[in-house]
């Protein structure tokens, strides 16, 4: 009976951590979201189908896209061993 109870309170402390986490760091998101639009020029974020659960459920992903879409190297996939240079296509506060 006892682990069930600390199954149920680290339940309880896990969600309202996290619920804390999102609404502390969901400004911090929509500035960077916001930063992306206005640099990139196109939408910010990326939303991915992936995995699969234990209960067979493909579940989303949401990323920032963080390099420029560049039609070049796209087009230019005929040669495996091109590498372009891509740090013109990284934003500048992205770079190490």
């Amino acid at each position: 009976m006892s682990d069930k109870k600390n199954f149920q309170a680290k339940n309880k402390i896990d969600f309202i951590l996290s619920s804390f986490i999102l609404i502390a760091g969901f400004p911090i998101m929509l500035l960077i979201a916001l930063l992306l639009t206005v640099i990139l020029k196109s939408f910010p974020l990326i939303i991915q189908k992936r995995g699969i659960t234990k209960d067979n459920k493909v579940f989303n992903i949401y990323k920032f896209r963080t390099i420029k879409i560049n039609p070049y190297y796209q087009i230019n996939s005929e040669n495996i061993l091109f590498k372009p240079d891509l740090s013109q296509y990284v934003p500048a506060f992205c770079r190490c």
